[in-house]
């Protein structure tokens, strides 16, 4: 098979073609990809199957090229743009177009292929818009239908004709274990030789489950702690089936029925699975959040099942994205709303009522200064008003200027607005720094850095990069990015002294302090900001967890990190194994809690029941309602980058302090005490009463290998309601570098 590619990637034509490709090879499929050039010189004589993953400008040659291609006997996969000449080799005609505005309207598709061995019953795929494949031809004929969120069918969306396969949008990654069972199909069905390549990798098993490399690993890590699972009947049972399903798959394999080795292999796989994620302890106090990018929920016009969902998995936060840089999804005094209003009504407001009623924390999330999605007319007169970023050469920038006092007011409003308004639990920061290192160079930024600095330039902007300057610089920009901060914390703790002030940050601080003028550890220091989401995302567990050991280091217990995991890039529709074996990093390293990126359907019905097996099998308390605390656990040796190394049962002394409560945060009665605790929430034993505010206490901890923290818990009175709270220390390791806990 060949994915058609056009160099530069024009149109994200190397994005939807490289979506084809990785799926094909991830099934074990042998496959390759050319490019427009090699189409039209020659390069499809000798292949059997084509697949045009997006190619919307086709040459002539081109489709030349393929007709000659077709006219040989060879078949065409061919996704969403195609030419005239194109369509009528496929008996095909465009019909209407489909945009699902905010992705409130297409929600997969279902299949009818009688004939096509192995194709799935229905994909996900929340697709923002789609052309109507109409058939011309006789033979061609309608083999998948666009379903909306109520699984009804909607219009066409897939097509098969004599010559080969058309869909109307690009292949998303969305349910990538659909998406690779719909390929797999479709290219079988023309290539019958390529089952014994795909059930050859199937029958092994895959390549990562959770935390390990491959089947033989897990096995191996599962029977190595079996005898201390409290749920080791349900863990035998699942490696028992998974044995008996692999060798059932094998035979089949050999026996050369492909599509049912592939779909016992897929069973043994979620069996496996499902003995690793039953294997996995659930905590009894954590944040457990997701964001929502959509700021609709997993399924636009129906918050209540969204919040059912999440409730119903475990989870206990969410962080919709409900106001952007030139609009909101609510009623706002300062910005126009934006078009999903019309259609399902304020959402913060529906989002707070159904998270009330399912327990649900509701924590906006506003996009702030980026403009790149908000109405034109508001563009256009931010930049006649002068409001907007330069970049260092001089070109307009879709993103407010930070250092213009009309922006700050504007971003504060808004985010003030949705706590004064809403019963919110929190507020969250996003988009809460400069596009980069090369953005801030307007003439007004000019004047005010010059202004405000006493430093004049004689060669703007290039002045700013003198080793003389640009610490002065890069402060500067900083401080602009903390002025919004610091100011919505206060204006809302004011207002509000119970609403939590969050911010989604980068994970590589400190260079996100020049690279983008963003010092979230500064927030912490202050006291501007209850807890952080670091933006770990990352398929690289190691990668993953060398993160966030980092921020922990960096946060030294002053506030509650919840790091943020990347299910989009985890593996989608089949990433339950892979974000537990993430949120299981975290616990290890001792952090609070998690926040995944991104809800919608295939998270909300595949990955975090998942999830719900075991690492969310209980539901959890919320720690991050009381006072702060600070921990001194003395010097932290080098050998570690999150926590302090000990000799297992030597005592370390540990100064405990509460400090004066933030502005608008104060207190009332707290009955509290500091706790020894391991990586897994529970209590070891109990040091000592915790201190007063403004006082400090020292206590002794000693421990087993392990990991631990030392812990203030207890019950704080809040507007008026008596809360439970916890603040930790870092990690006290108590092992040897290396060791696995």
């Amino acid at each position: 098979t060949n994915t058609l590619k056009k160099p530069g990637g024009e149109g994200g034509v190397l994005t939807y073609s490289d979506n084809v490709f990785k799926l094909l090879r991830d099934a074990g499929v042998g496959c390759g990809t050319i490019r427009d050039e090699d189409v039209e010189s020659g390069g499809l004589a000798g292949r059997k199957l084509v697949i045009f993953g997006y190619s919307p400008d086709m040459s002539d040659a081109e489709v030349t090229a393929a007709e000659q291609f077709v006219a040989a006997g060879g078949k065409l996969i061919v996704f969403y743009s195609a030419t005239t000449r194109m369509l009528n080799l496929l008996g095909i005609k465009y019909g209407n177009t489909i945009v699902s505005e905010e992705g409130t309207q297409l929600y997969g598709l279902r299949f009818d292929a009688p004939g096509v061995d192995g194709m799935p019953a229905a994909v996900a795929q929340r697709s923002w818009r789609t052309v109507v494949p109409v058939p011309v031809d006789p033979q061609a004929k309608v083999i998948g239908w666009w379903r909306g969120a109520d699984k009804q069918d909607i219009a066409p969306g897939m097509t098969m004709g004599p010559h080969g396969v058309y869909m109307g949008h690009v292949l998303l990654t969305d349910d990538a274990v659909g998406k690779r069972q719909l390929l797999l199909a479709l290219v079988g069905h023309y290539l019958p030789e390529v089952w014994d390549q795909v059930c050859a990798t199937a029958v092994r098993g895959p390549a990562r489950i959770g935390l390990f490399d491959g089947r033989d690993a897990l096995l191996a890590g599962l029977r190595a702690k079996l005898a201390t699972l409290p749920n080791r009947a349900a863990v035998e049972a699942r490696v028992t089936a998974e044995a008996e399903l692999r060798d059932r798959a094998a035979a089949q394999a050999k026996a050369h029925e492909g599509p049912a080795a592939l779909s016992t292999a897929g069973q043994a796989d979620q069996a496996l699975r499902e003995a690793y994620l039953l294997s996995l302890p659930s905590r009894p106090a954590e944040f457990r959040a997701v964001w929502n990018h959509s700021g609709t929920g997993a399924w636009p016009g129906d918050w209540e099942r969204s919040m059912r969902n999440l409730h119903d998995n475990g989870l206990n936060a969410i962080l919709p994205n409900v106001a952007w840089g030139g609009y909101v999804l609510y009623d706002s005094e300062y910005l126009p709303h934006g078009a999903v209003v019309a259609q399902l009504g304020d959402q913060l407001a529906a989002a707070v009522a159904a998270g009330r009623q399912h327990g649900v924390e509701v924590h906006p999330w506003k996009v702030n200064w980026n403009l790149g999605n908000c109405p034109a007319d508001f563009k256009a007169k931010m930049a006649a008003d002068g409001r907007l970023q330069m970049d260092f050469n001089g070109n307009p920038e879709d993103w407010l200027e930070p250092s213009d006092p009309r922006n700050v007011e504007l971003e504060a409003n808004v985010m003030v607005e949705m706590a004064r308004k809403y019963d919110v639990d929190g507020i969250h920061f996003d988009y809460i720094r400069y596009p980069g290192s090369d953005s801030g160079f307007s003439p007004q930024a000019r004047e005010r850095f010059e202004r405000e600095t006493g430093i004049h330039c004689d060669n703007w902007p290039a002045d700013t990069r003198r080793p003389e300057i640009r610490p002065k610089w890069d402060q500067w920009r900083c401080d602009n990015i903390s002025r919004l901060v610091q100011r919505v914390a206060e204006e809302v703790r004011r207002l509000k002294p119970h609403v939590k002030i969050s911010a989604a940050v980068f994970s590589n601080y400190p260079n996100c302090k020049q690279d983008v003028g963003q010092d979230w550890i500064h927030w912490v220091q202050q006291g501007w900001v209850d807890f952080v989401c670091p933006m770990d995302y990352t398929g690289s567990d190691a990668g993953f967890g060398g993160m966030v050991a980092r921020q922990m280091s960096f946060l030294n217990g002053r506030a509650p990190v919840y790091p943020g995991i990347g299910a989009f890039v985890l593996g989608n529709g089949d990433s339950s194994d892979r974000v537990a074996g993430q949120i299981d990093i975290t616990r290890r390293l001792g952090a609070d809690g998690f926040t995944i990126f991104n809800y919608e359907t295939g998270l909300a019905e595949q990955t975090l029941p998942g999830l719900r097996l075991g690492p969310l099998a209980s539901d959890a308390t919320v720690d991050h309602n009381g006072p702060r605390y600070t921990f001194d656990v003395g010097e932290t040796k080098l050998d570690t980058a999150f926590g302090r190394w000990l000799v297992p049962g030597a005592k370390v002394t540990v100064k405990v302090q509460r400090g004066q409560d933030p502005p608008g945060r104060a207190f009332g009665e707290i009955a509290a005490q500091v706790v020894l605790e391991d990586a897994d929430g529970r209590q070891v034993r109990q040091l000592g009463a915790a201190p007063a505010e403004g006082k400090s206490v020292t206590v002794d901890a000693s421990a087993p290998a392990g990991l631990y923290r030392v812990t203030v818990r207890g019950m704080a009175e809040a507007g008026g309601r008596k809360v439970p709270f916890a603040a930790r220390s870092i990690p006290l390791v108590f092992g040897t570098p290396g060791m696995q806990f």
